[in-house]
């Protein structure tokens, strides 16, 4: 059986119709949460994130505003990137020898005043 280029193509459209209904719909939800976040005094806001006890899930606390924009801290002197990754590939039942495979793997890299990178 062939591909229907005249199914495709018709198909195709109605993806970009629908990305396109997608993209609108997902601007206007973020235009209405910022309106949102934008009348929350920041006083009422701070209250509300202040007792993370009661709520542990809710990490960050509100200090300032909801909106605004903060520079970053100072990257430290020095610091270290460790990163580890492993897969494996099960055992086979149907091989005449039993065996299987695993694949580790790991990476520090030292930045700073004594890099190792």
């Amino acid at each position: 059986m062939g591909l229907d280029m005249g199914k495709t193509v018709l198909q195709l459209d109605q993806l970009t119709q629908s990305m396109r209904g997608a993209s609108e719909a997902r601007e206007e939800r973020l235009t209405a949460l910022l309106n949102a976040a934008a009348g929350v005094d920041p006083d009422t806001a701070a209250e509300k994130t202040a007792d993370t006890k009661q709520r542990p899930y809710l990490a960050a606390e509100v200090e300032e505003s909801l909106l605004g924009a903060y520079p970053p801290p100072d990257p430290p002197a020095d610091w270290v990137v460790a990163a580890v990754d492993g897969s494996h590939i099960d055992v086979d039942r149907h091989l005449p020898v039993a065996c299987y495979l695993l694949n580790l793997g790991g990476c520090v890299l030292t930045y700073g005043s004594q890099p190792g990178a």
